[in-house]
Protein backbone atom coordinates (compact mmCIF):
# COMPACT_ATOMS: atom_id res chain seq x y z
CA UNK A 1 0.00 0.00 0.00
CA UNK A 2 1.34 3.35 -0.92
CA UNK A 3 1.91 6.11 1.78
CA UNK A 4 -0.59 8.94 1.28
CA UNK A 5 1.05 12.21 1.26
CA UNK A 6 0.03 14.88 3.38
CA UNK A 7 -2.12 17.57 1.71
CA UNK A 8 0.94 20.16 2.36
CA UNK A 9 4.09 18.98 1.10
CA UNK A 10 7.30 19.59 -1.31
CA UNK A 11 9.81 17.25 -2.59
CA UNK A 12 13.24 19.00 -2.18
CA UNK A 13 16.43 17.92 -3.90
CA UNK A 14 16.92 16.57 -7.11
CA UNK A 15 13.92 14.84 -8.42
CA UNK A 16 15.34 12.59 -11.01
CA UNK A 17 16.88 10.33 -8.81
CA UNK A 18 15.82 6.72 -6.91
CA UNK A 19 15.76 8.80 -3.37
CA UNK A 20 13.00 11.12 -3.23
CA UNK A 21 12.32 13.95 -0.14
CA UNK A 22 9.36 14.84 0.92
CA UNK A 23 9.19 17.66 3.61
CA UNK A 24 6.31 19.06 5.23
CA UNK A 25 4.83 22.73 4.00
CA UNK A 26 5.33 23.32 8.68
CA UNK A 27 8.43 22.25 8.45
CA UNK A 28 10.12 24.29 6.02
CA UNK A 29 8.69 27.42 7.30
CA UNK A 30 10.18 26.46 10.52
CA UNK A 31 13.91 26.36 9.15
CA UNK A 32 12.79 29.57 7.33
CA UNK A 33 12.49 31.04 10.98
CA UNK A 34 15.52 29.49 12.55
CA UNK A 35 17.56 31.29 9.59
CA UNK A 36 16.45 34.73 10.14
CA UNK A 37 17.81 34.15 13.96
CA UNK A 38 21.10 32.36 12.21
CA UNK A 39 23.16 35.41 12.62
CA UNK A 40 22.88 35.57 16.46
CA UNK A 41 23.07 32.00 17.42
CA UNK A 42 24.72 29.20 16.38
CA UNK A 43 21.83 26.45 16.35
CA UNK A 44 20.66 23.29 14.49
CA UNK A 45 17.64 21.33 13.92
CA UNK A 46 16.89 17.15 14.58
CA UNK A 47 14.53 15.83 11.67
CA UNK A 48 11.80 13.65 12.42
CA UNK A 49 10.09 11.54 9.76
CA UNK A 50 10.79 8.13 8.00
CA UNK A 51 12.51 6.01 4.84
CA UNK A 52 9.76 3.81 3.20
CA UNK A 53 11.07 1.44 0.48
CA UNK A 54 9.23 1.23 -2.24
CA UNK A 55 9.34 0.55 -6.31
CA UNK A 56 12.81 0.05 -6.53
CA UNK A 57 13.20 3.62 -4.63
CA UNK A 58 13.97 5.45 -1.42
CA UNK A 59 11.37 7.75 0.13
CA UNK A 60 12.25 9.83 3.06
CA UNK A 61 9.38 11.66 4.44
CA UNK A 62 10.06 14.38 7.38
CA UNK A 63 7.08 15.62 9.32
CA UNK A 64 9.29 17.22 11.88
CA UNK A 65 12.14 18.99 13.29
CA UNK A 66 13.21 20.12 16.69
CA UNK A 67 15.95 23.09 17.45
CA UNK A 68 19.06 22.16 19.00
Amino acid sequence: MKRQLPKYVRQIGNVSDKVKIYIEDYVDTFFNHLCENAEQEMMGAFLIGEIVHEDESDYIYVYGAVKI
